[in-house]
C-alpha cells in the first residue's frame, strides 16, 4: 500500500499530516519542544513495534465524527491475528513540557500504554480528550502523573489498568466509559 514512511523521525517546526494517505512509523517519532505536530480528519497513523511517539511539543489530532474521518493510531501488524493484539506497539507519550495537546475524535488502539502524561500541573489542561477511544492495551489506556486532563465522551475499554493517575493533578472525566470485558487476552 502506498504510504508516507517515518523512520526514527524528528518533527523540530510546525507539521501537518493530512488523512490522503496512511503514515507508517518505523521506530521512534519525536515532536521536539517548539514543534506542534497536527493531524487532520482521516489520517491512519500505524506504528512498528519500536514506534513510541514522544511528544515534547504538542499534538493537536483533529479528526470528526464520521468514522472514515476519526483518526486512528494502531500497530502496523494488520494481519491474522496480530491485528487485535495488545502491546504491539509502545503507544503516545507526552512529556513534562508537552502542552496543549488535544486529541479529537482519535482512536488509539493495541499499544503497551495508550497514553502516558507526566507532567507539571498548569492552569490549563496538559492534555484535552474528546470523543476519544482508547481500546485494547496491554497495561494502561491513560497513565497520568501530577497532570492536568479532561476527558469529554471518551471511551477506555479493555486495557490491563483502563486509567491508572498517580501524584496527585487535576482531572475531570465527563460523560467516560470505562469498561473491561473478558476477552482472549484478558481475563477481567
Amino acid at each position: 500500500q502506498n504510504a508516507h514512511y517515518i523512520k526514527n523521525g524528528v518533527i523540530q517546526n510546525n507539521t501537518t499530516w493530512k488523512g490522503d494517505l496512511p503514515y507508517v512509523v518505523l521506530g521512534p517519532l519525536l515532536v521536539a519542544e517548539t514543534a506542534t505536530l497536527t493531524i487532520g480528519k482521516g489520517a491512519r497513523i500505524y506504528c512498528h513495534a519500536d514506534a513510541a511517539i514522544q511528544v515534547d511539543g504538542s499534538l493537536h489530532a483533529l479528526g470528526d465524527a464520521a468514522e472514515k474521518d476519526r483518526i486512528v493510531f494502531t500497530s502496523d501488524r494488520l494481519d491474522a491475528p496480530y491485528i487485535d493484539y495488545p502491546g504491539a506497539w509502545p503507544g503516545i507519550r507526552f512529556g513534562e513540557q508537552s502542552r496543549e495537546n488535544l486529541l479529537q475524535y482519535v482512536s488509539i488502539r493495541n499499544a503497551y500504554r495508550g497514553i502516558t502524561l507526566q507532567a507539571p500541573m498548569t492552569a490549563y489542561p496538559s492534555l484535552v480528550l474528546e470523543q476519544a477511544e482508547i481500546r485494547n492495551m496491554l497495561d494502561a489506556g491513560l497513565l497520568a502523573s501530577g497532570a492536568h486532563i479532561r476527558a469529554n465522551n471518551s471511551v477506555f475499554v479493555n486495557c490491563g489498568r483502563n486509567i491508572h493517575l498517580e501524584s496527585g493533578g487535576e482531572y475531570y472525566f465527563t460523560h467516560c466509559t470505562i469498561a473491561s470485558f473478558n476477552n482472549n487476552y484478558f481475563p477481567h
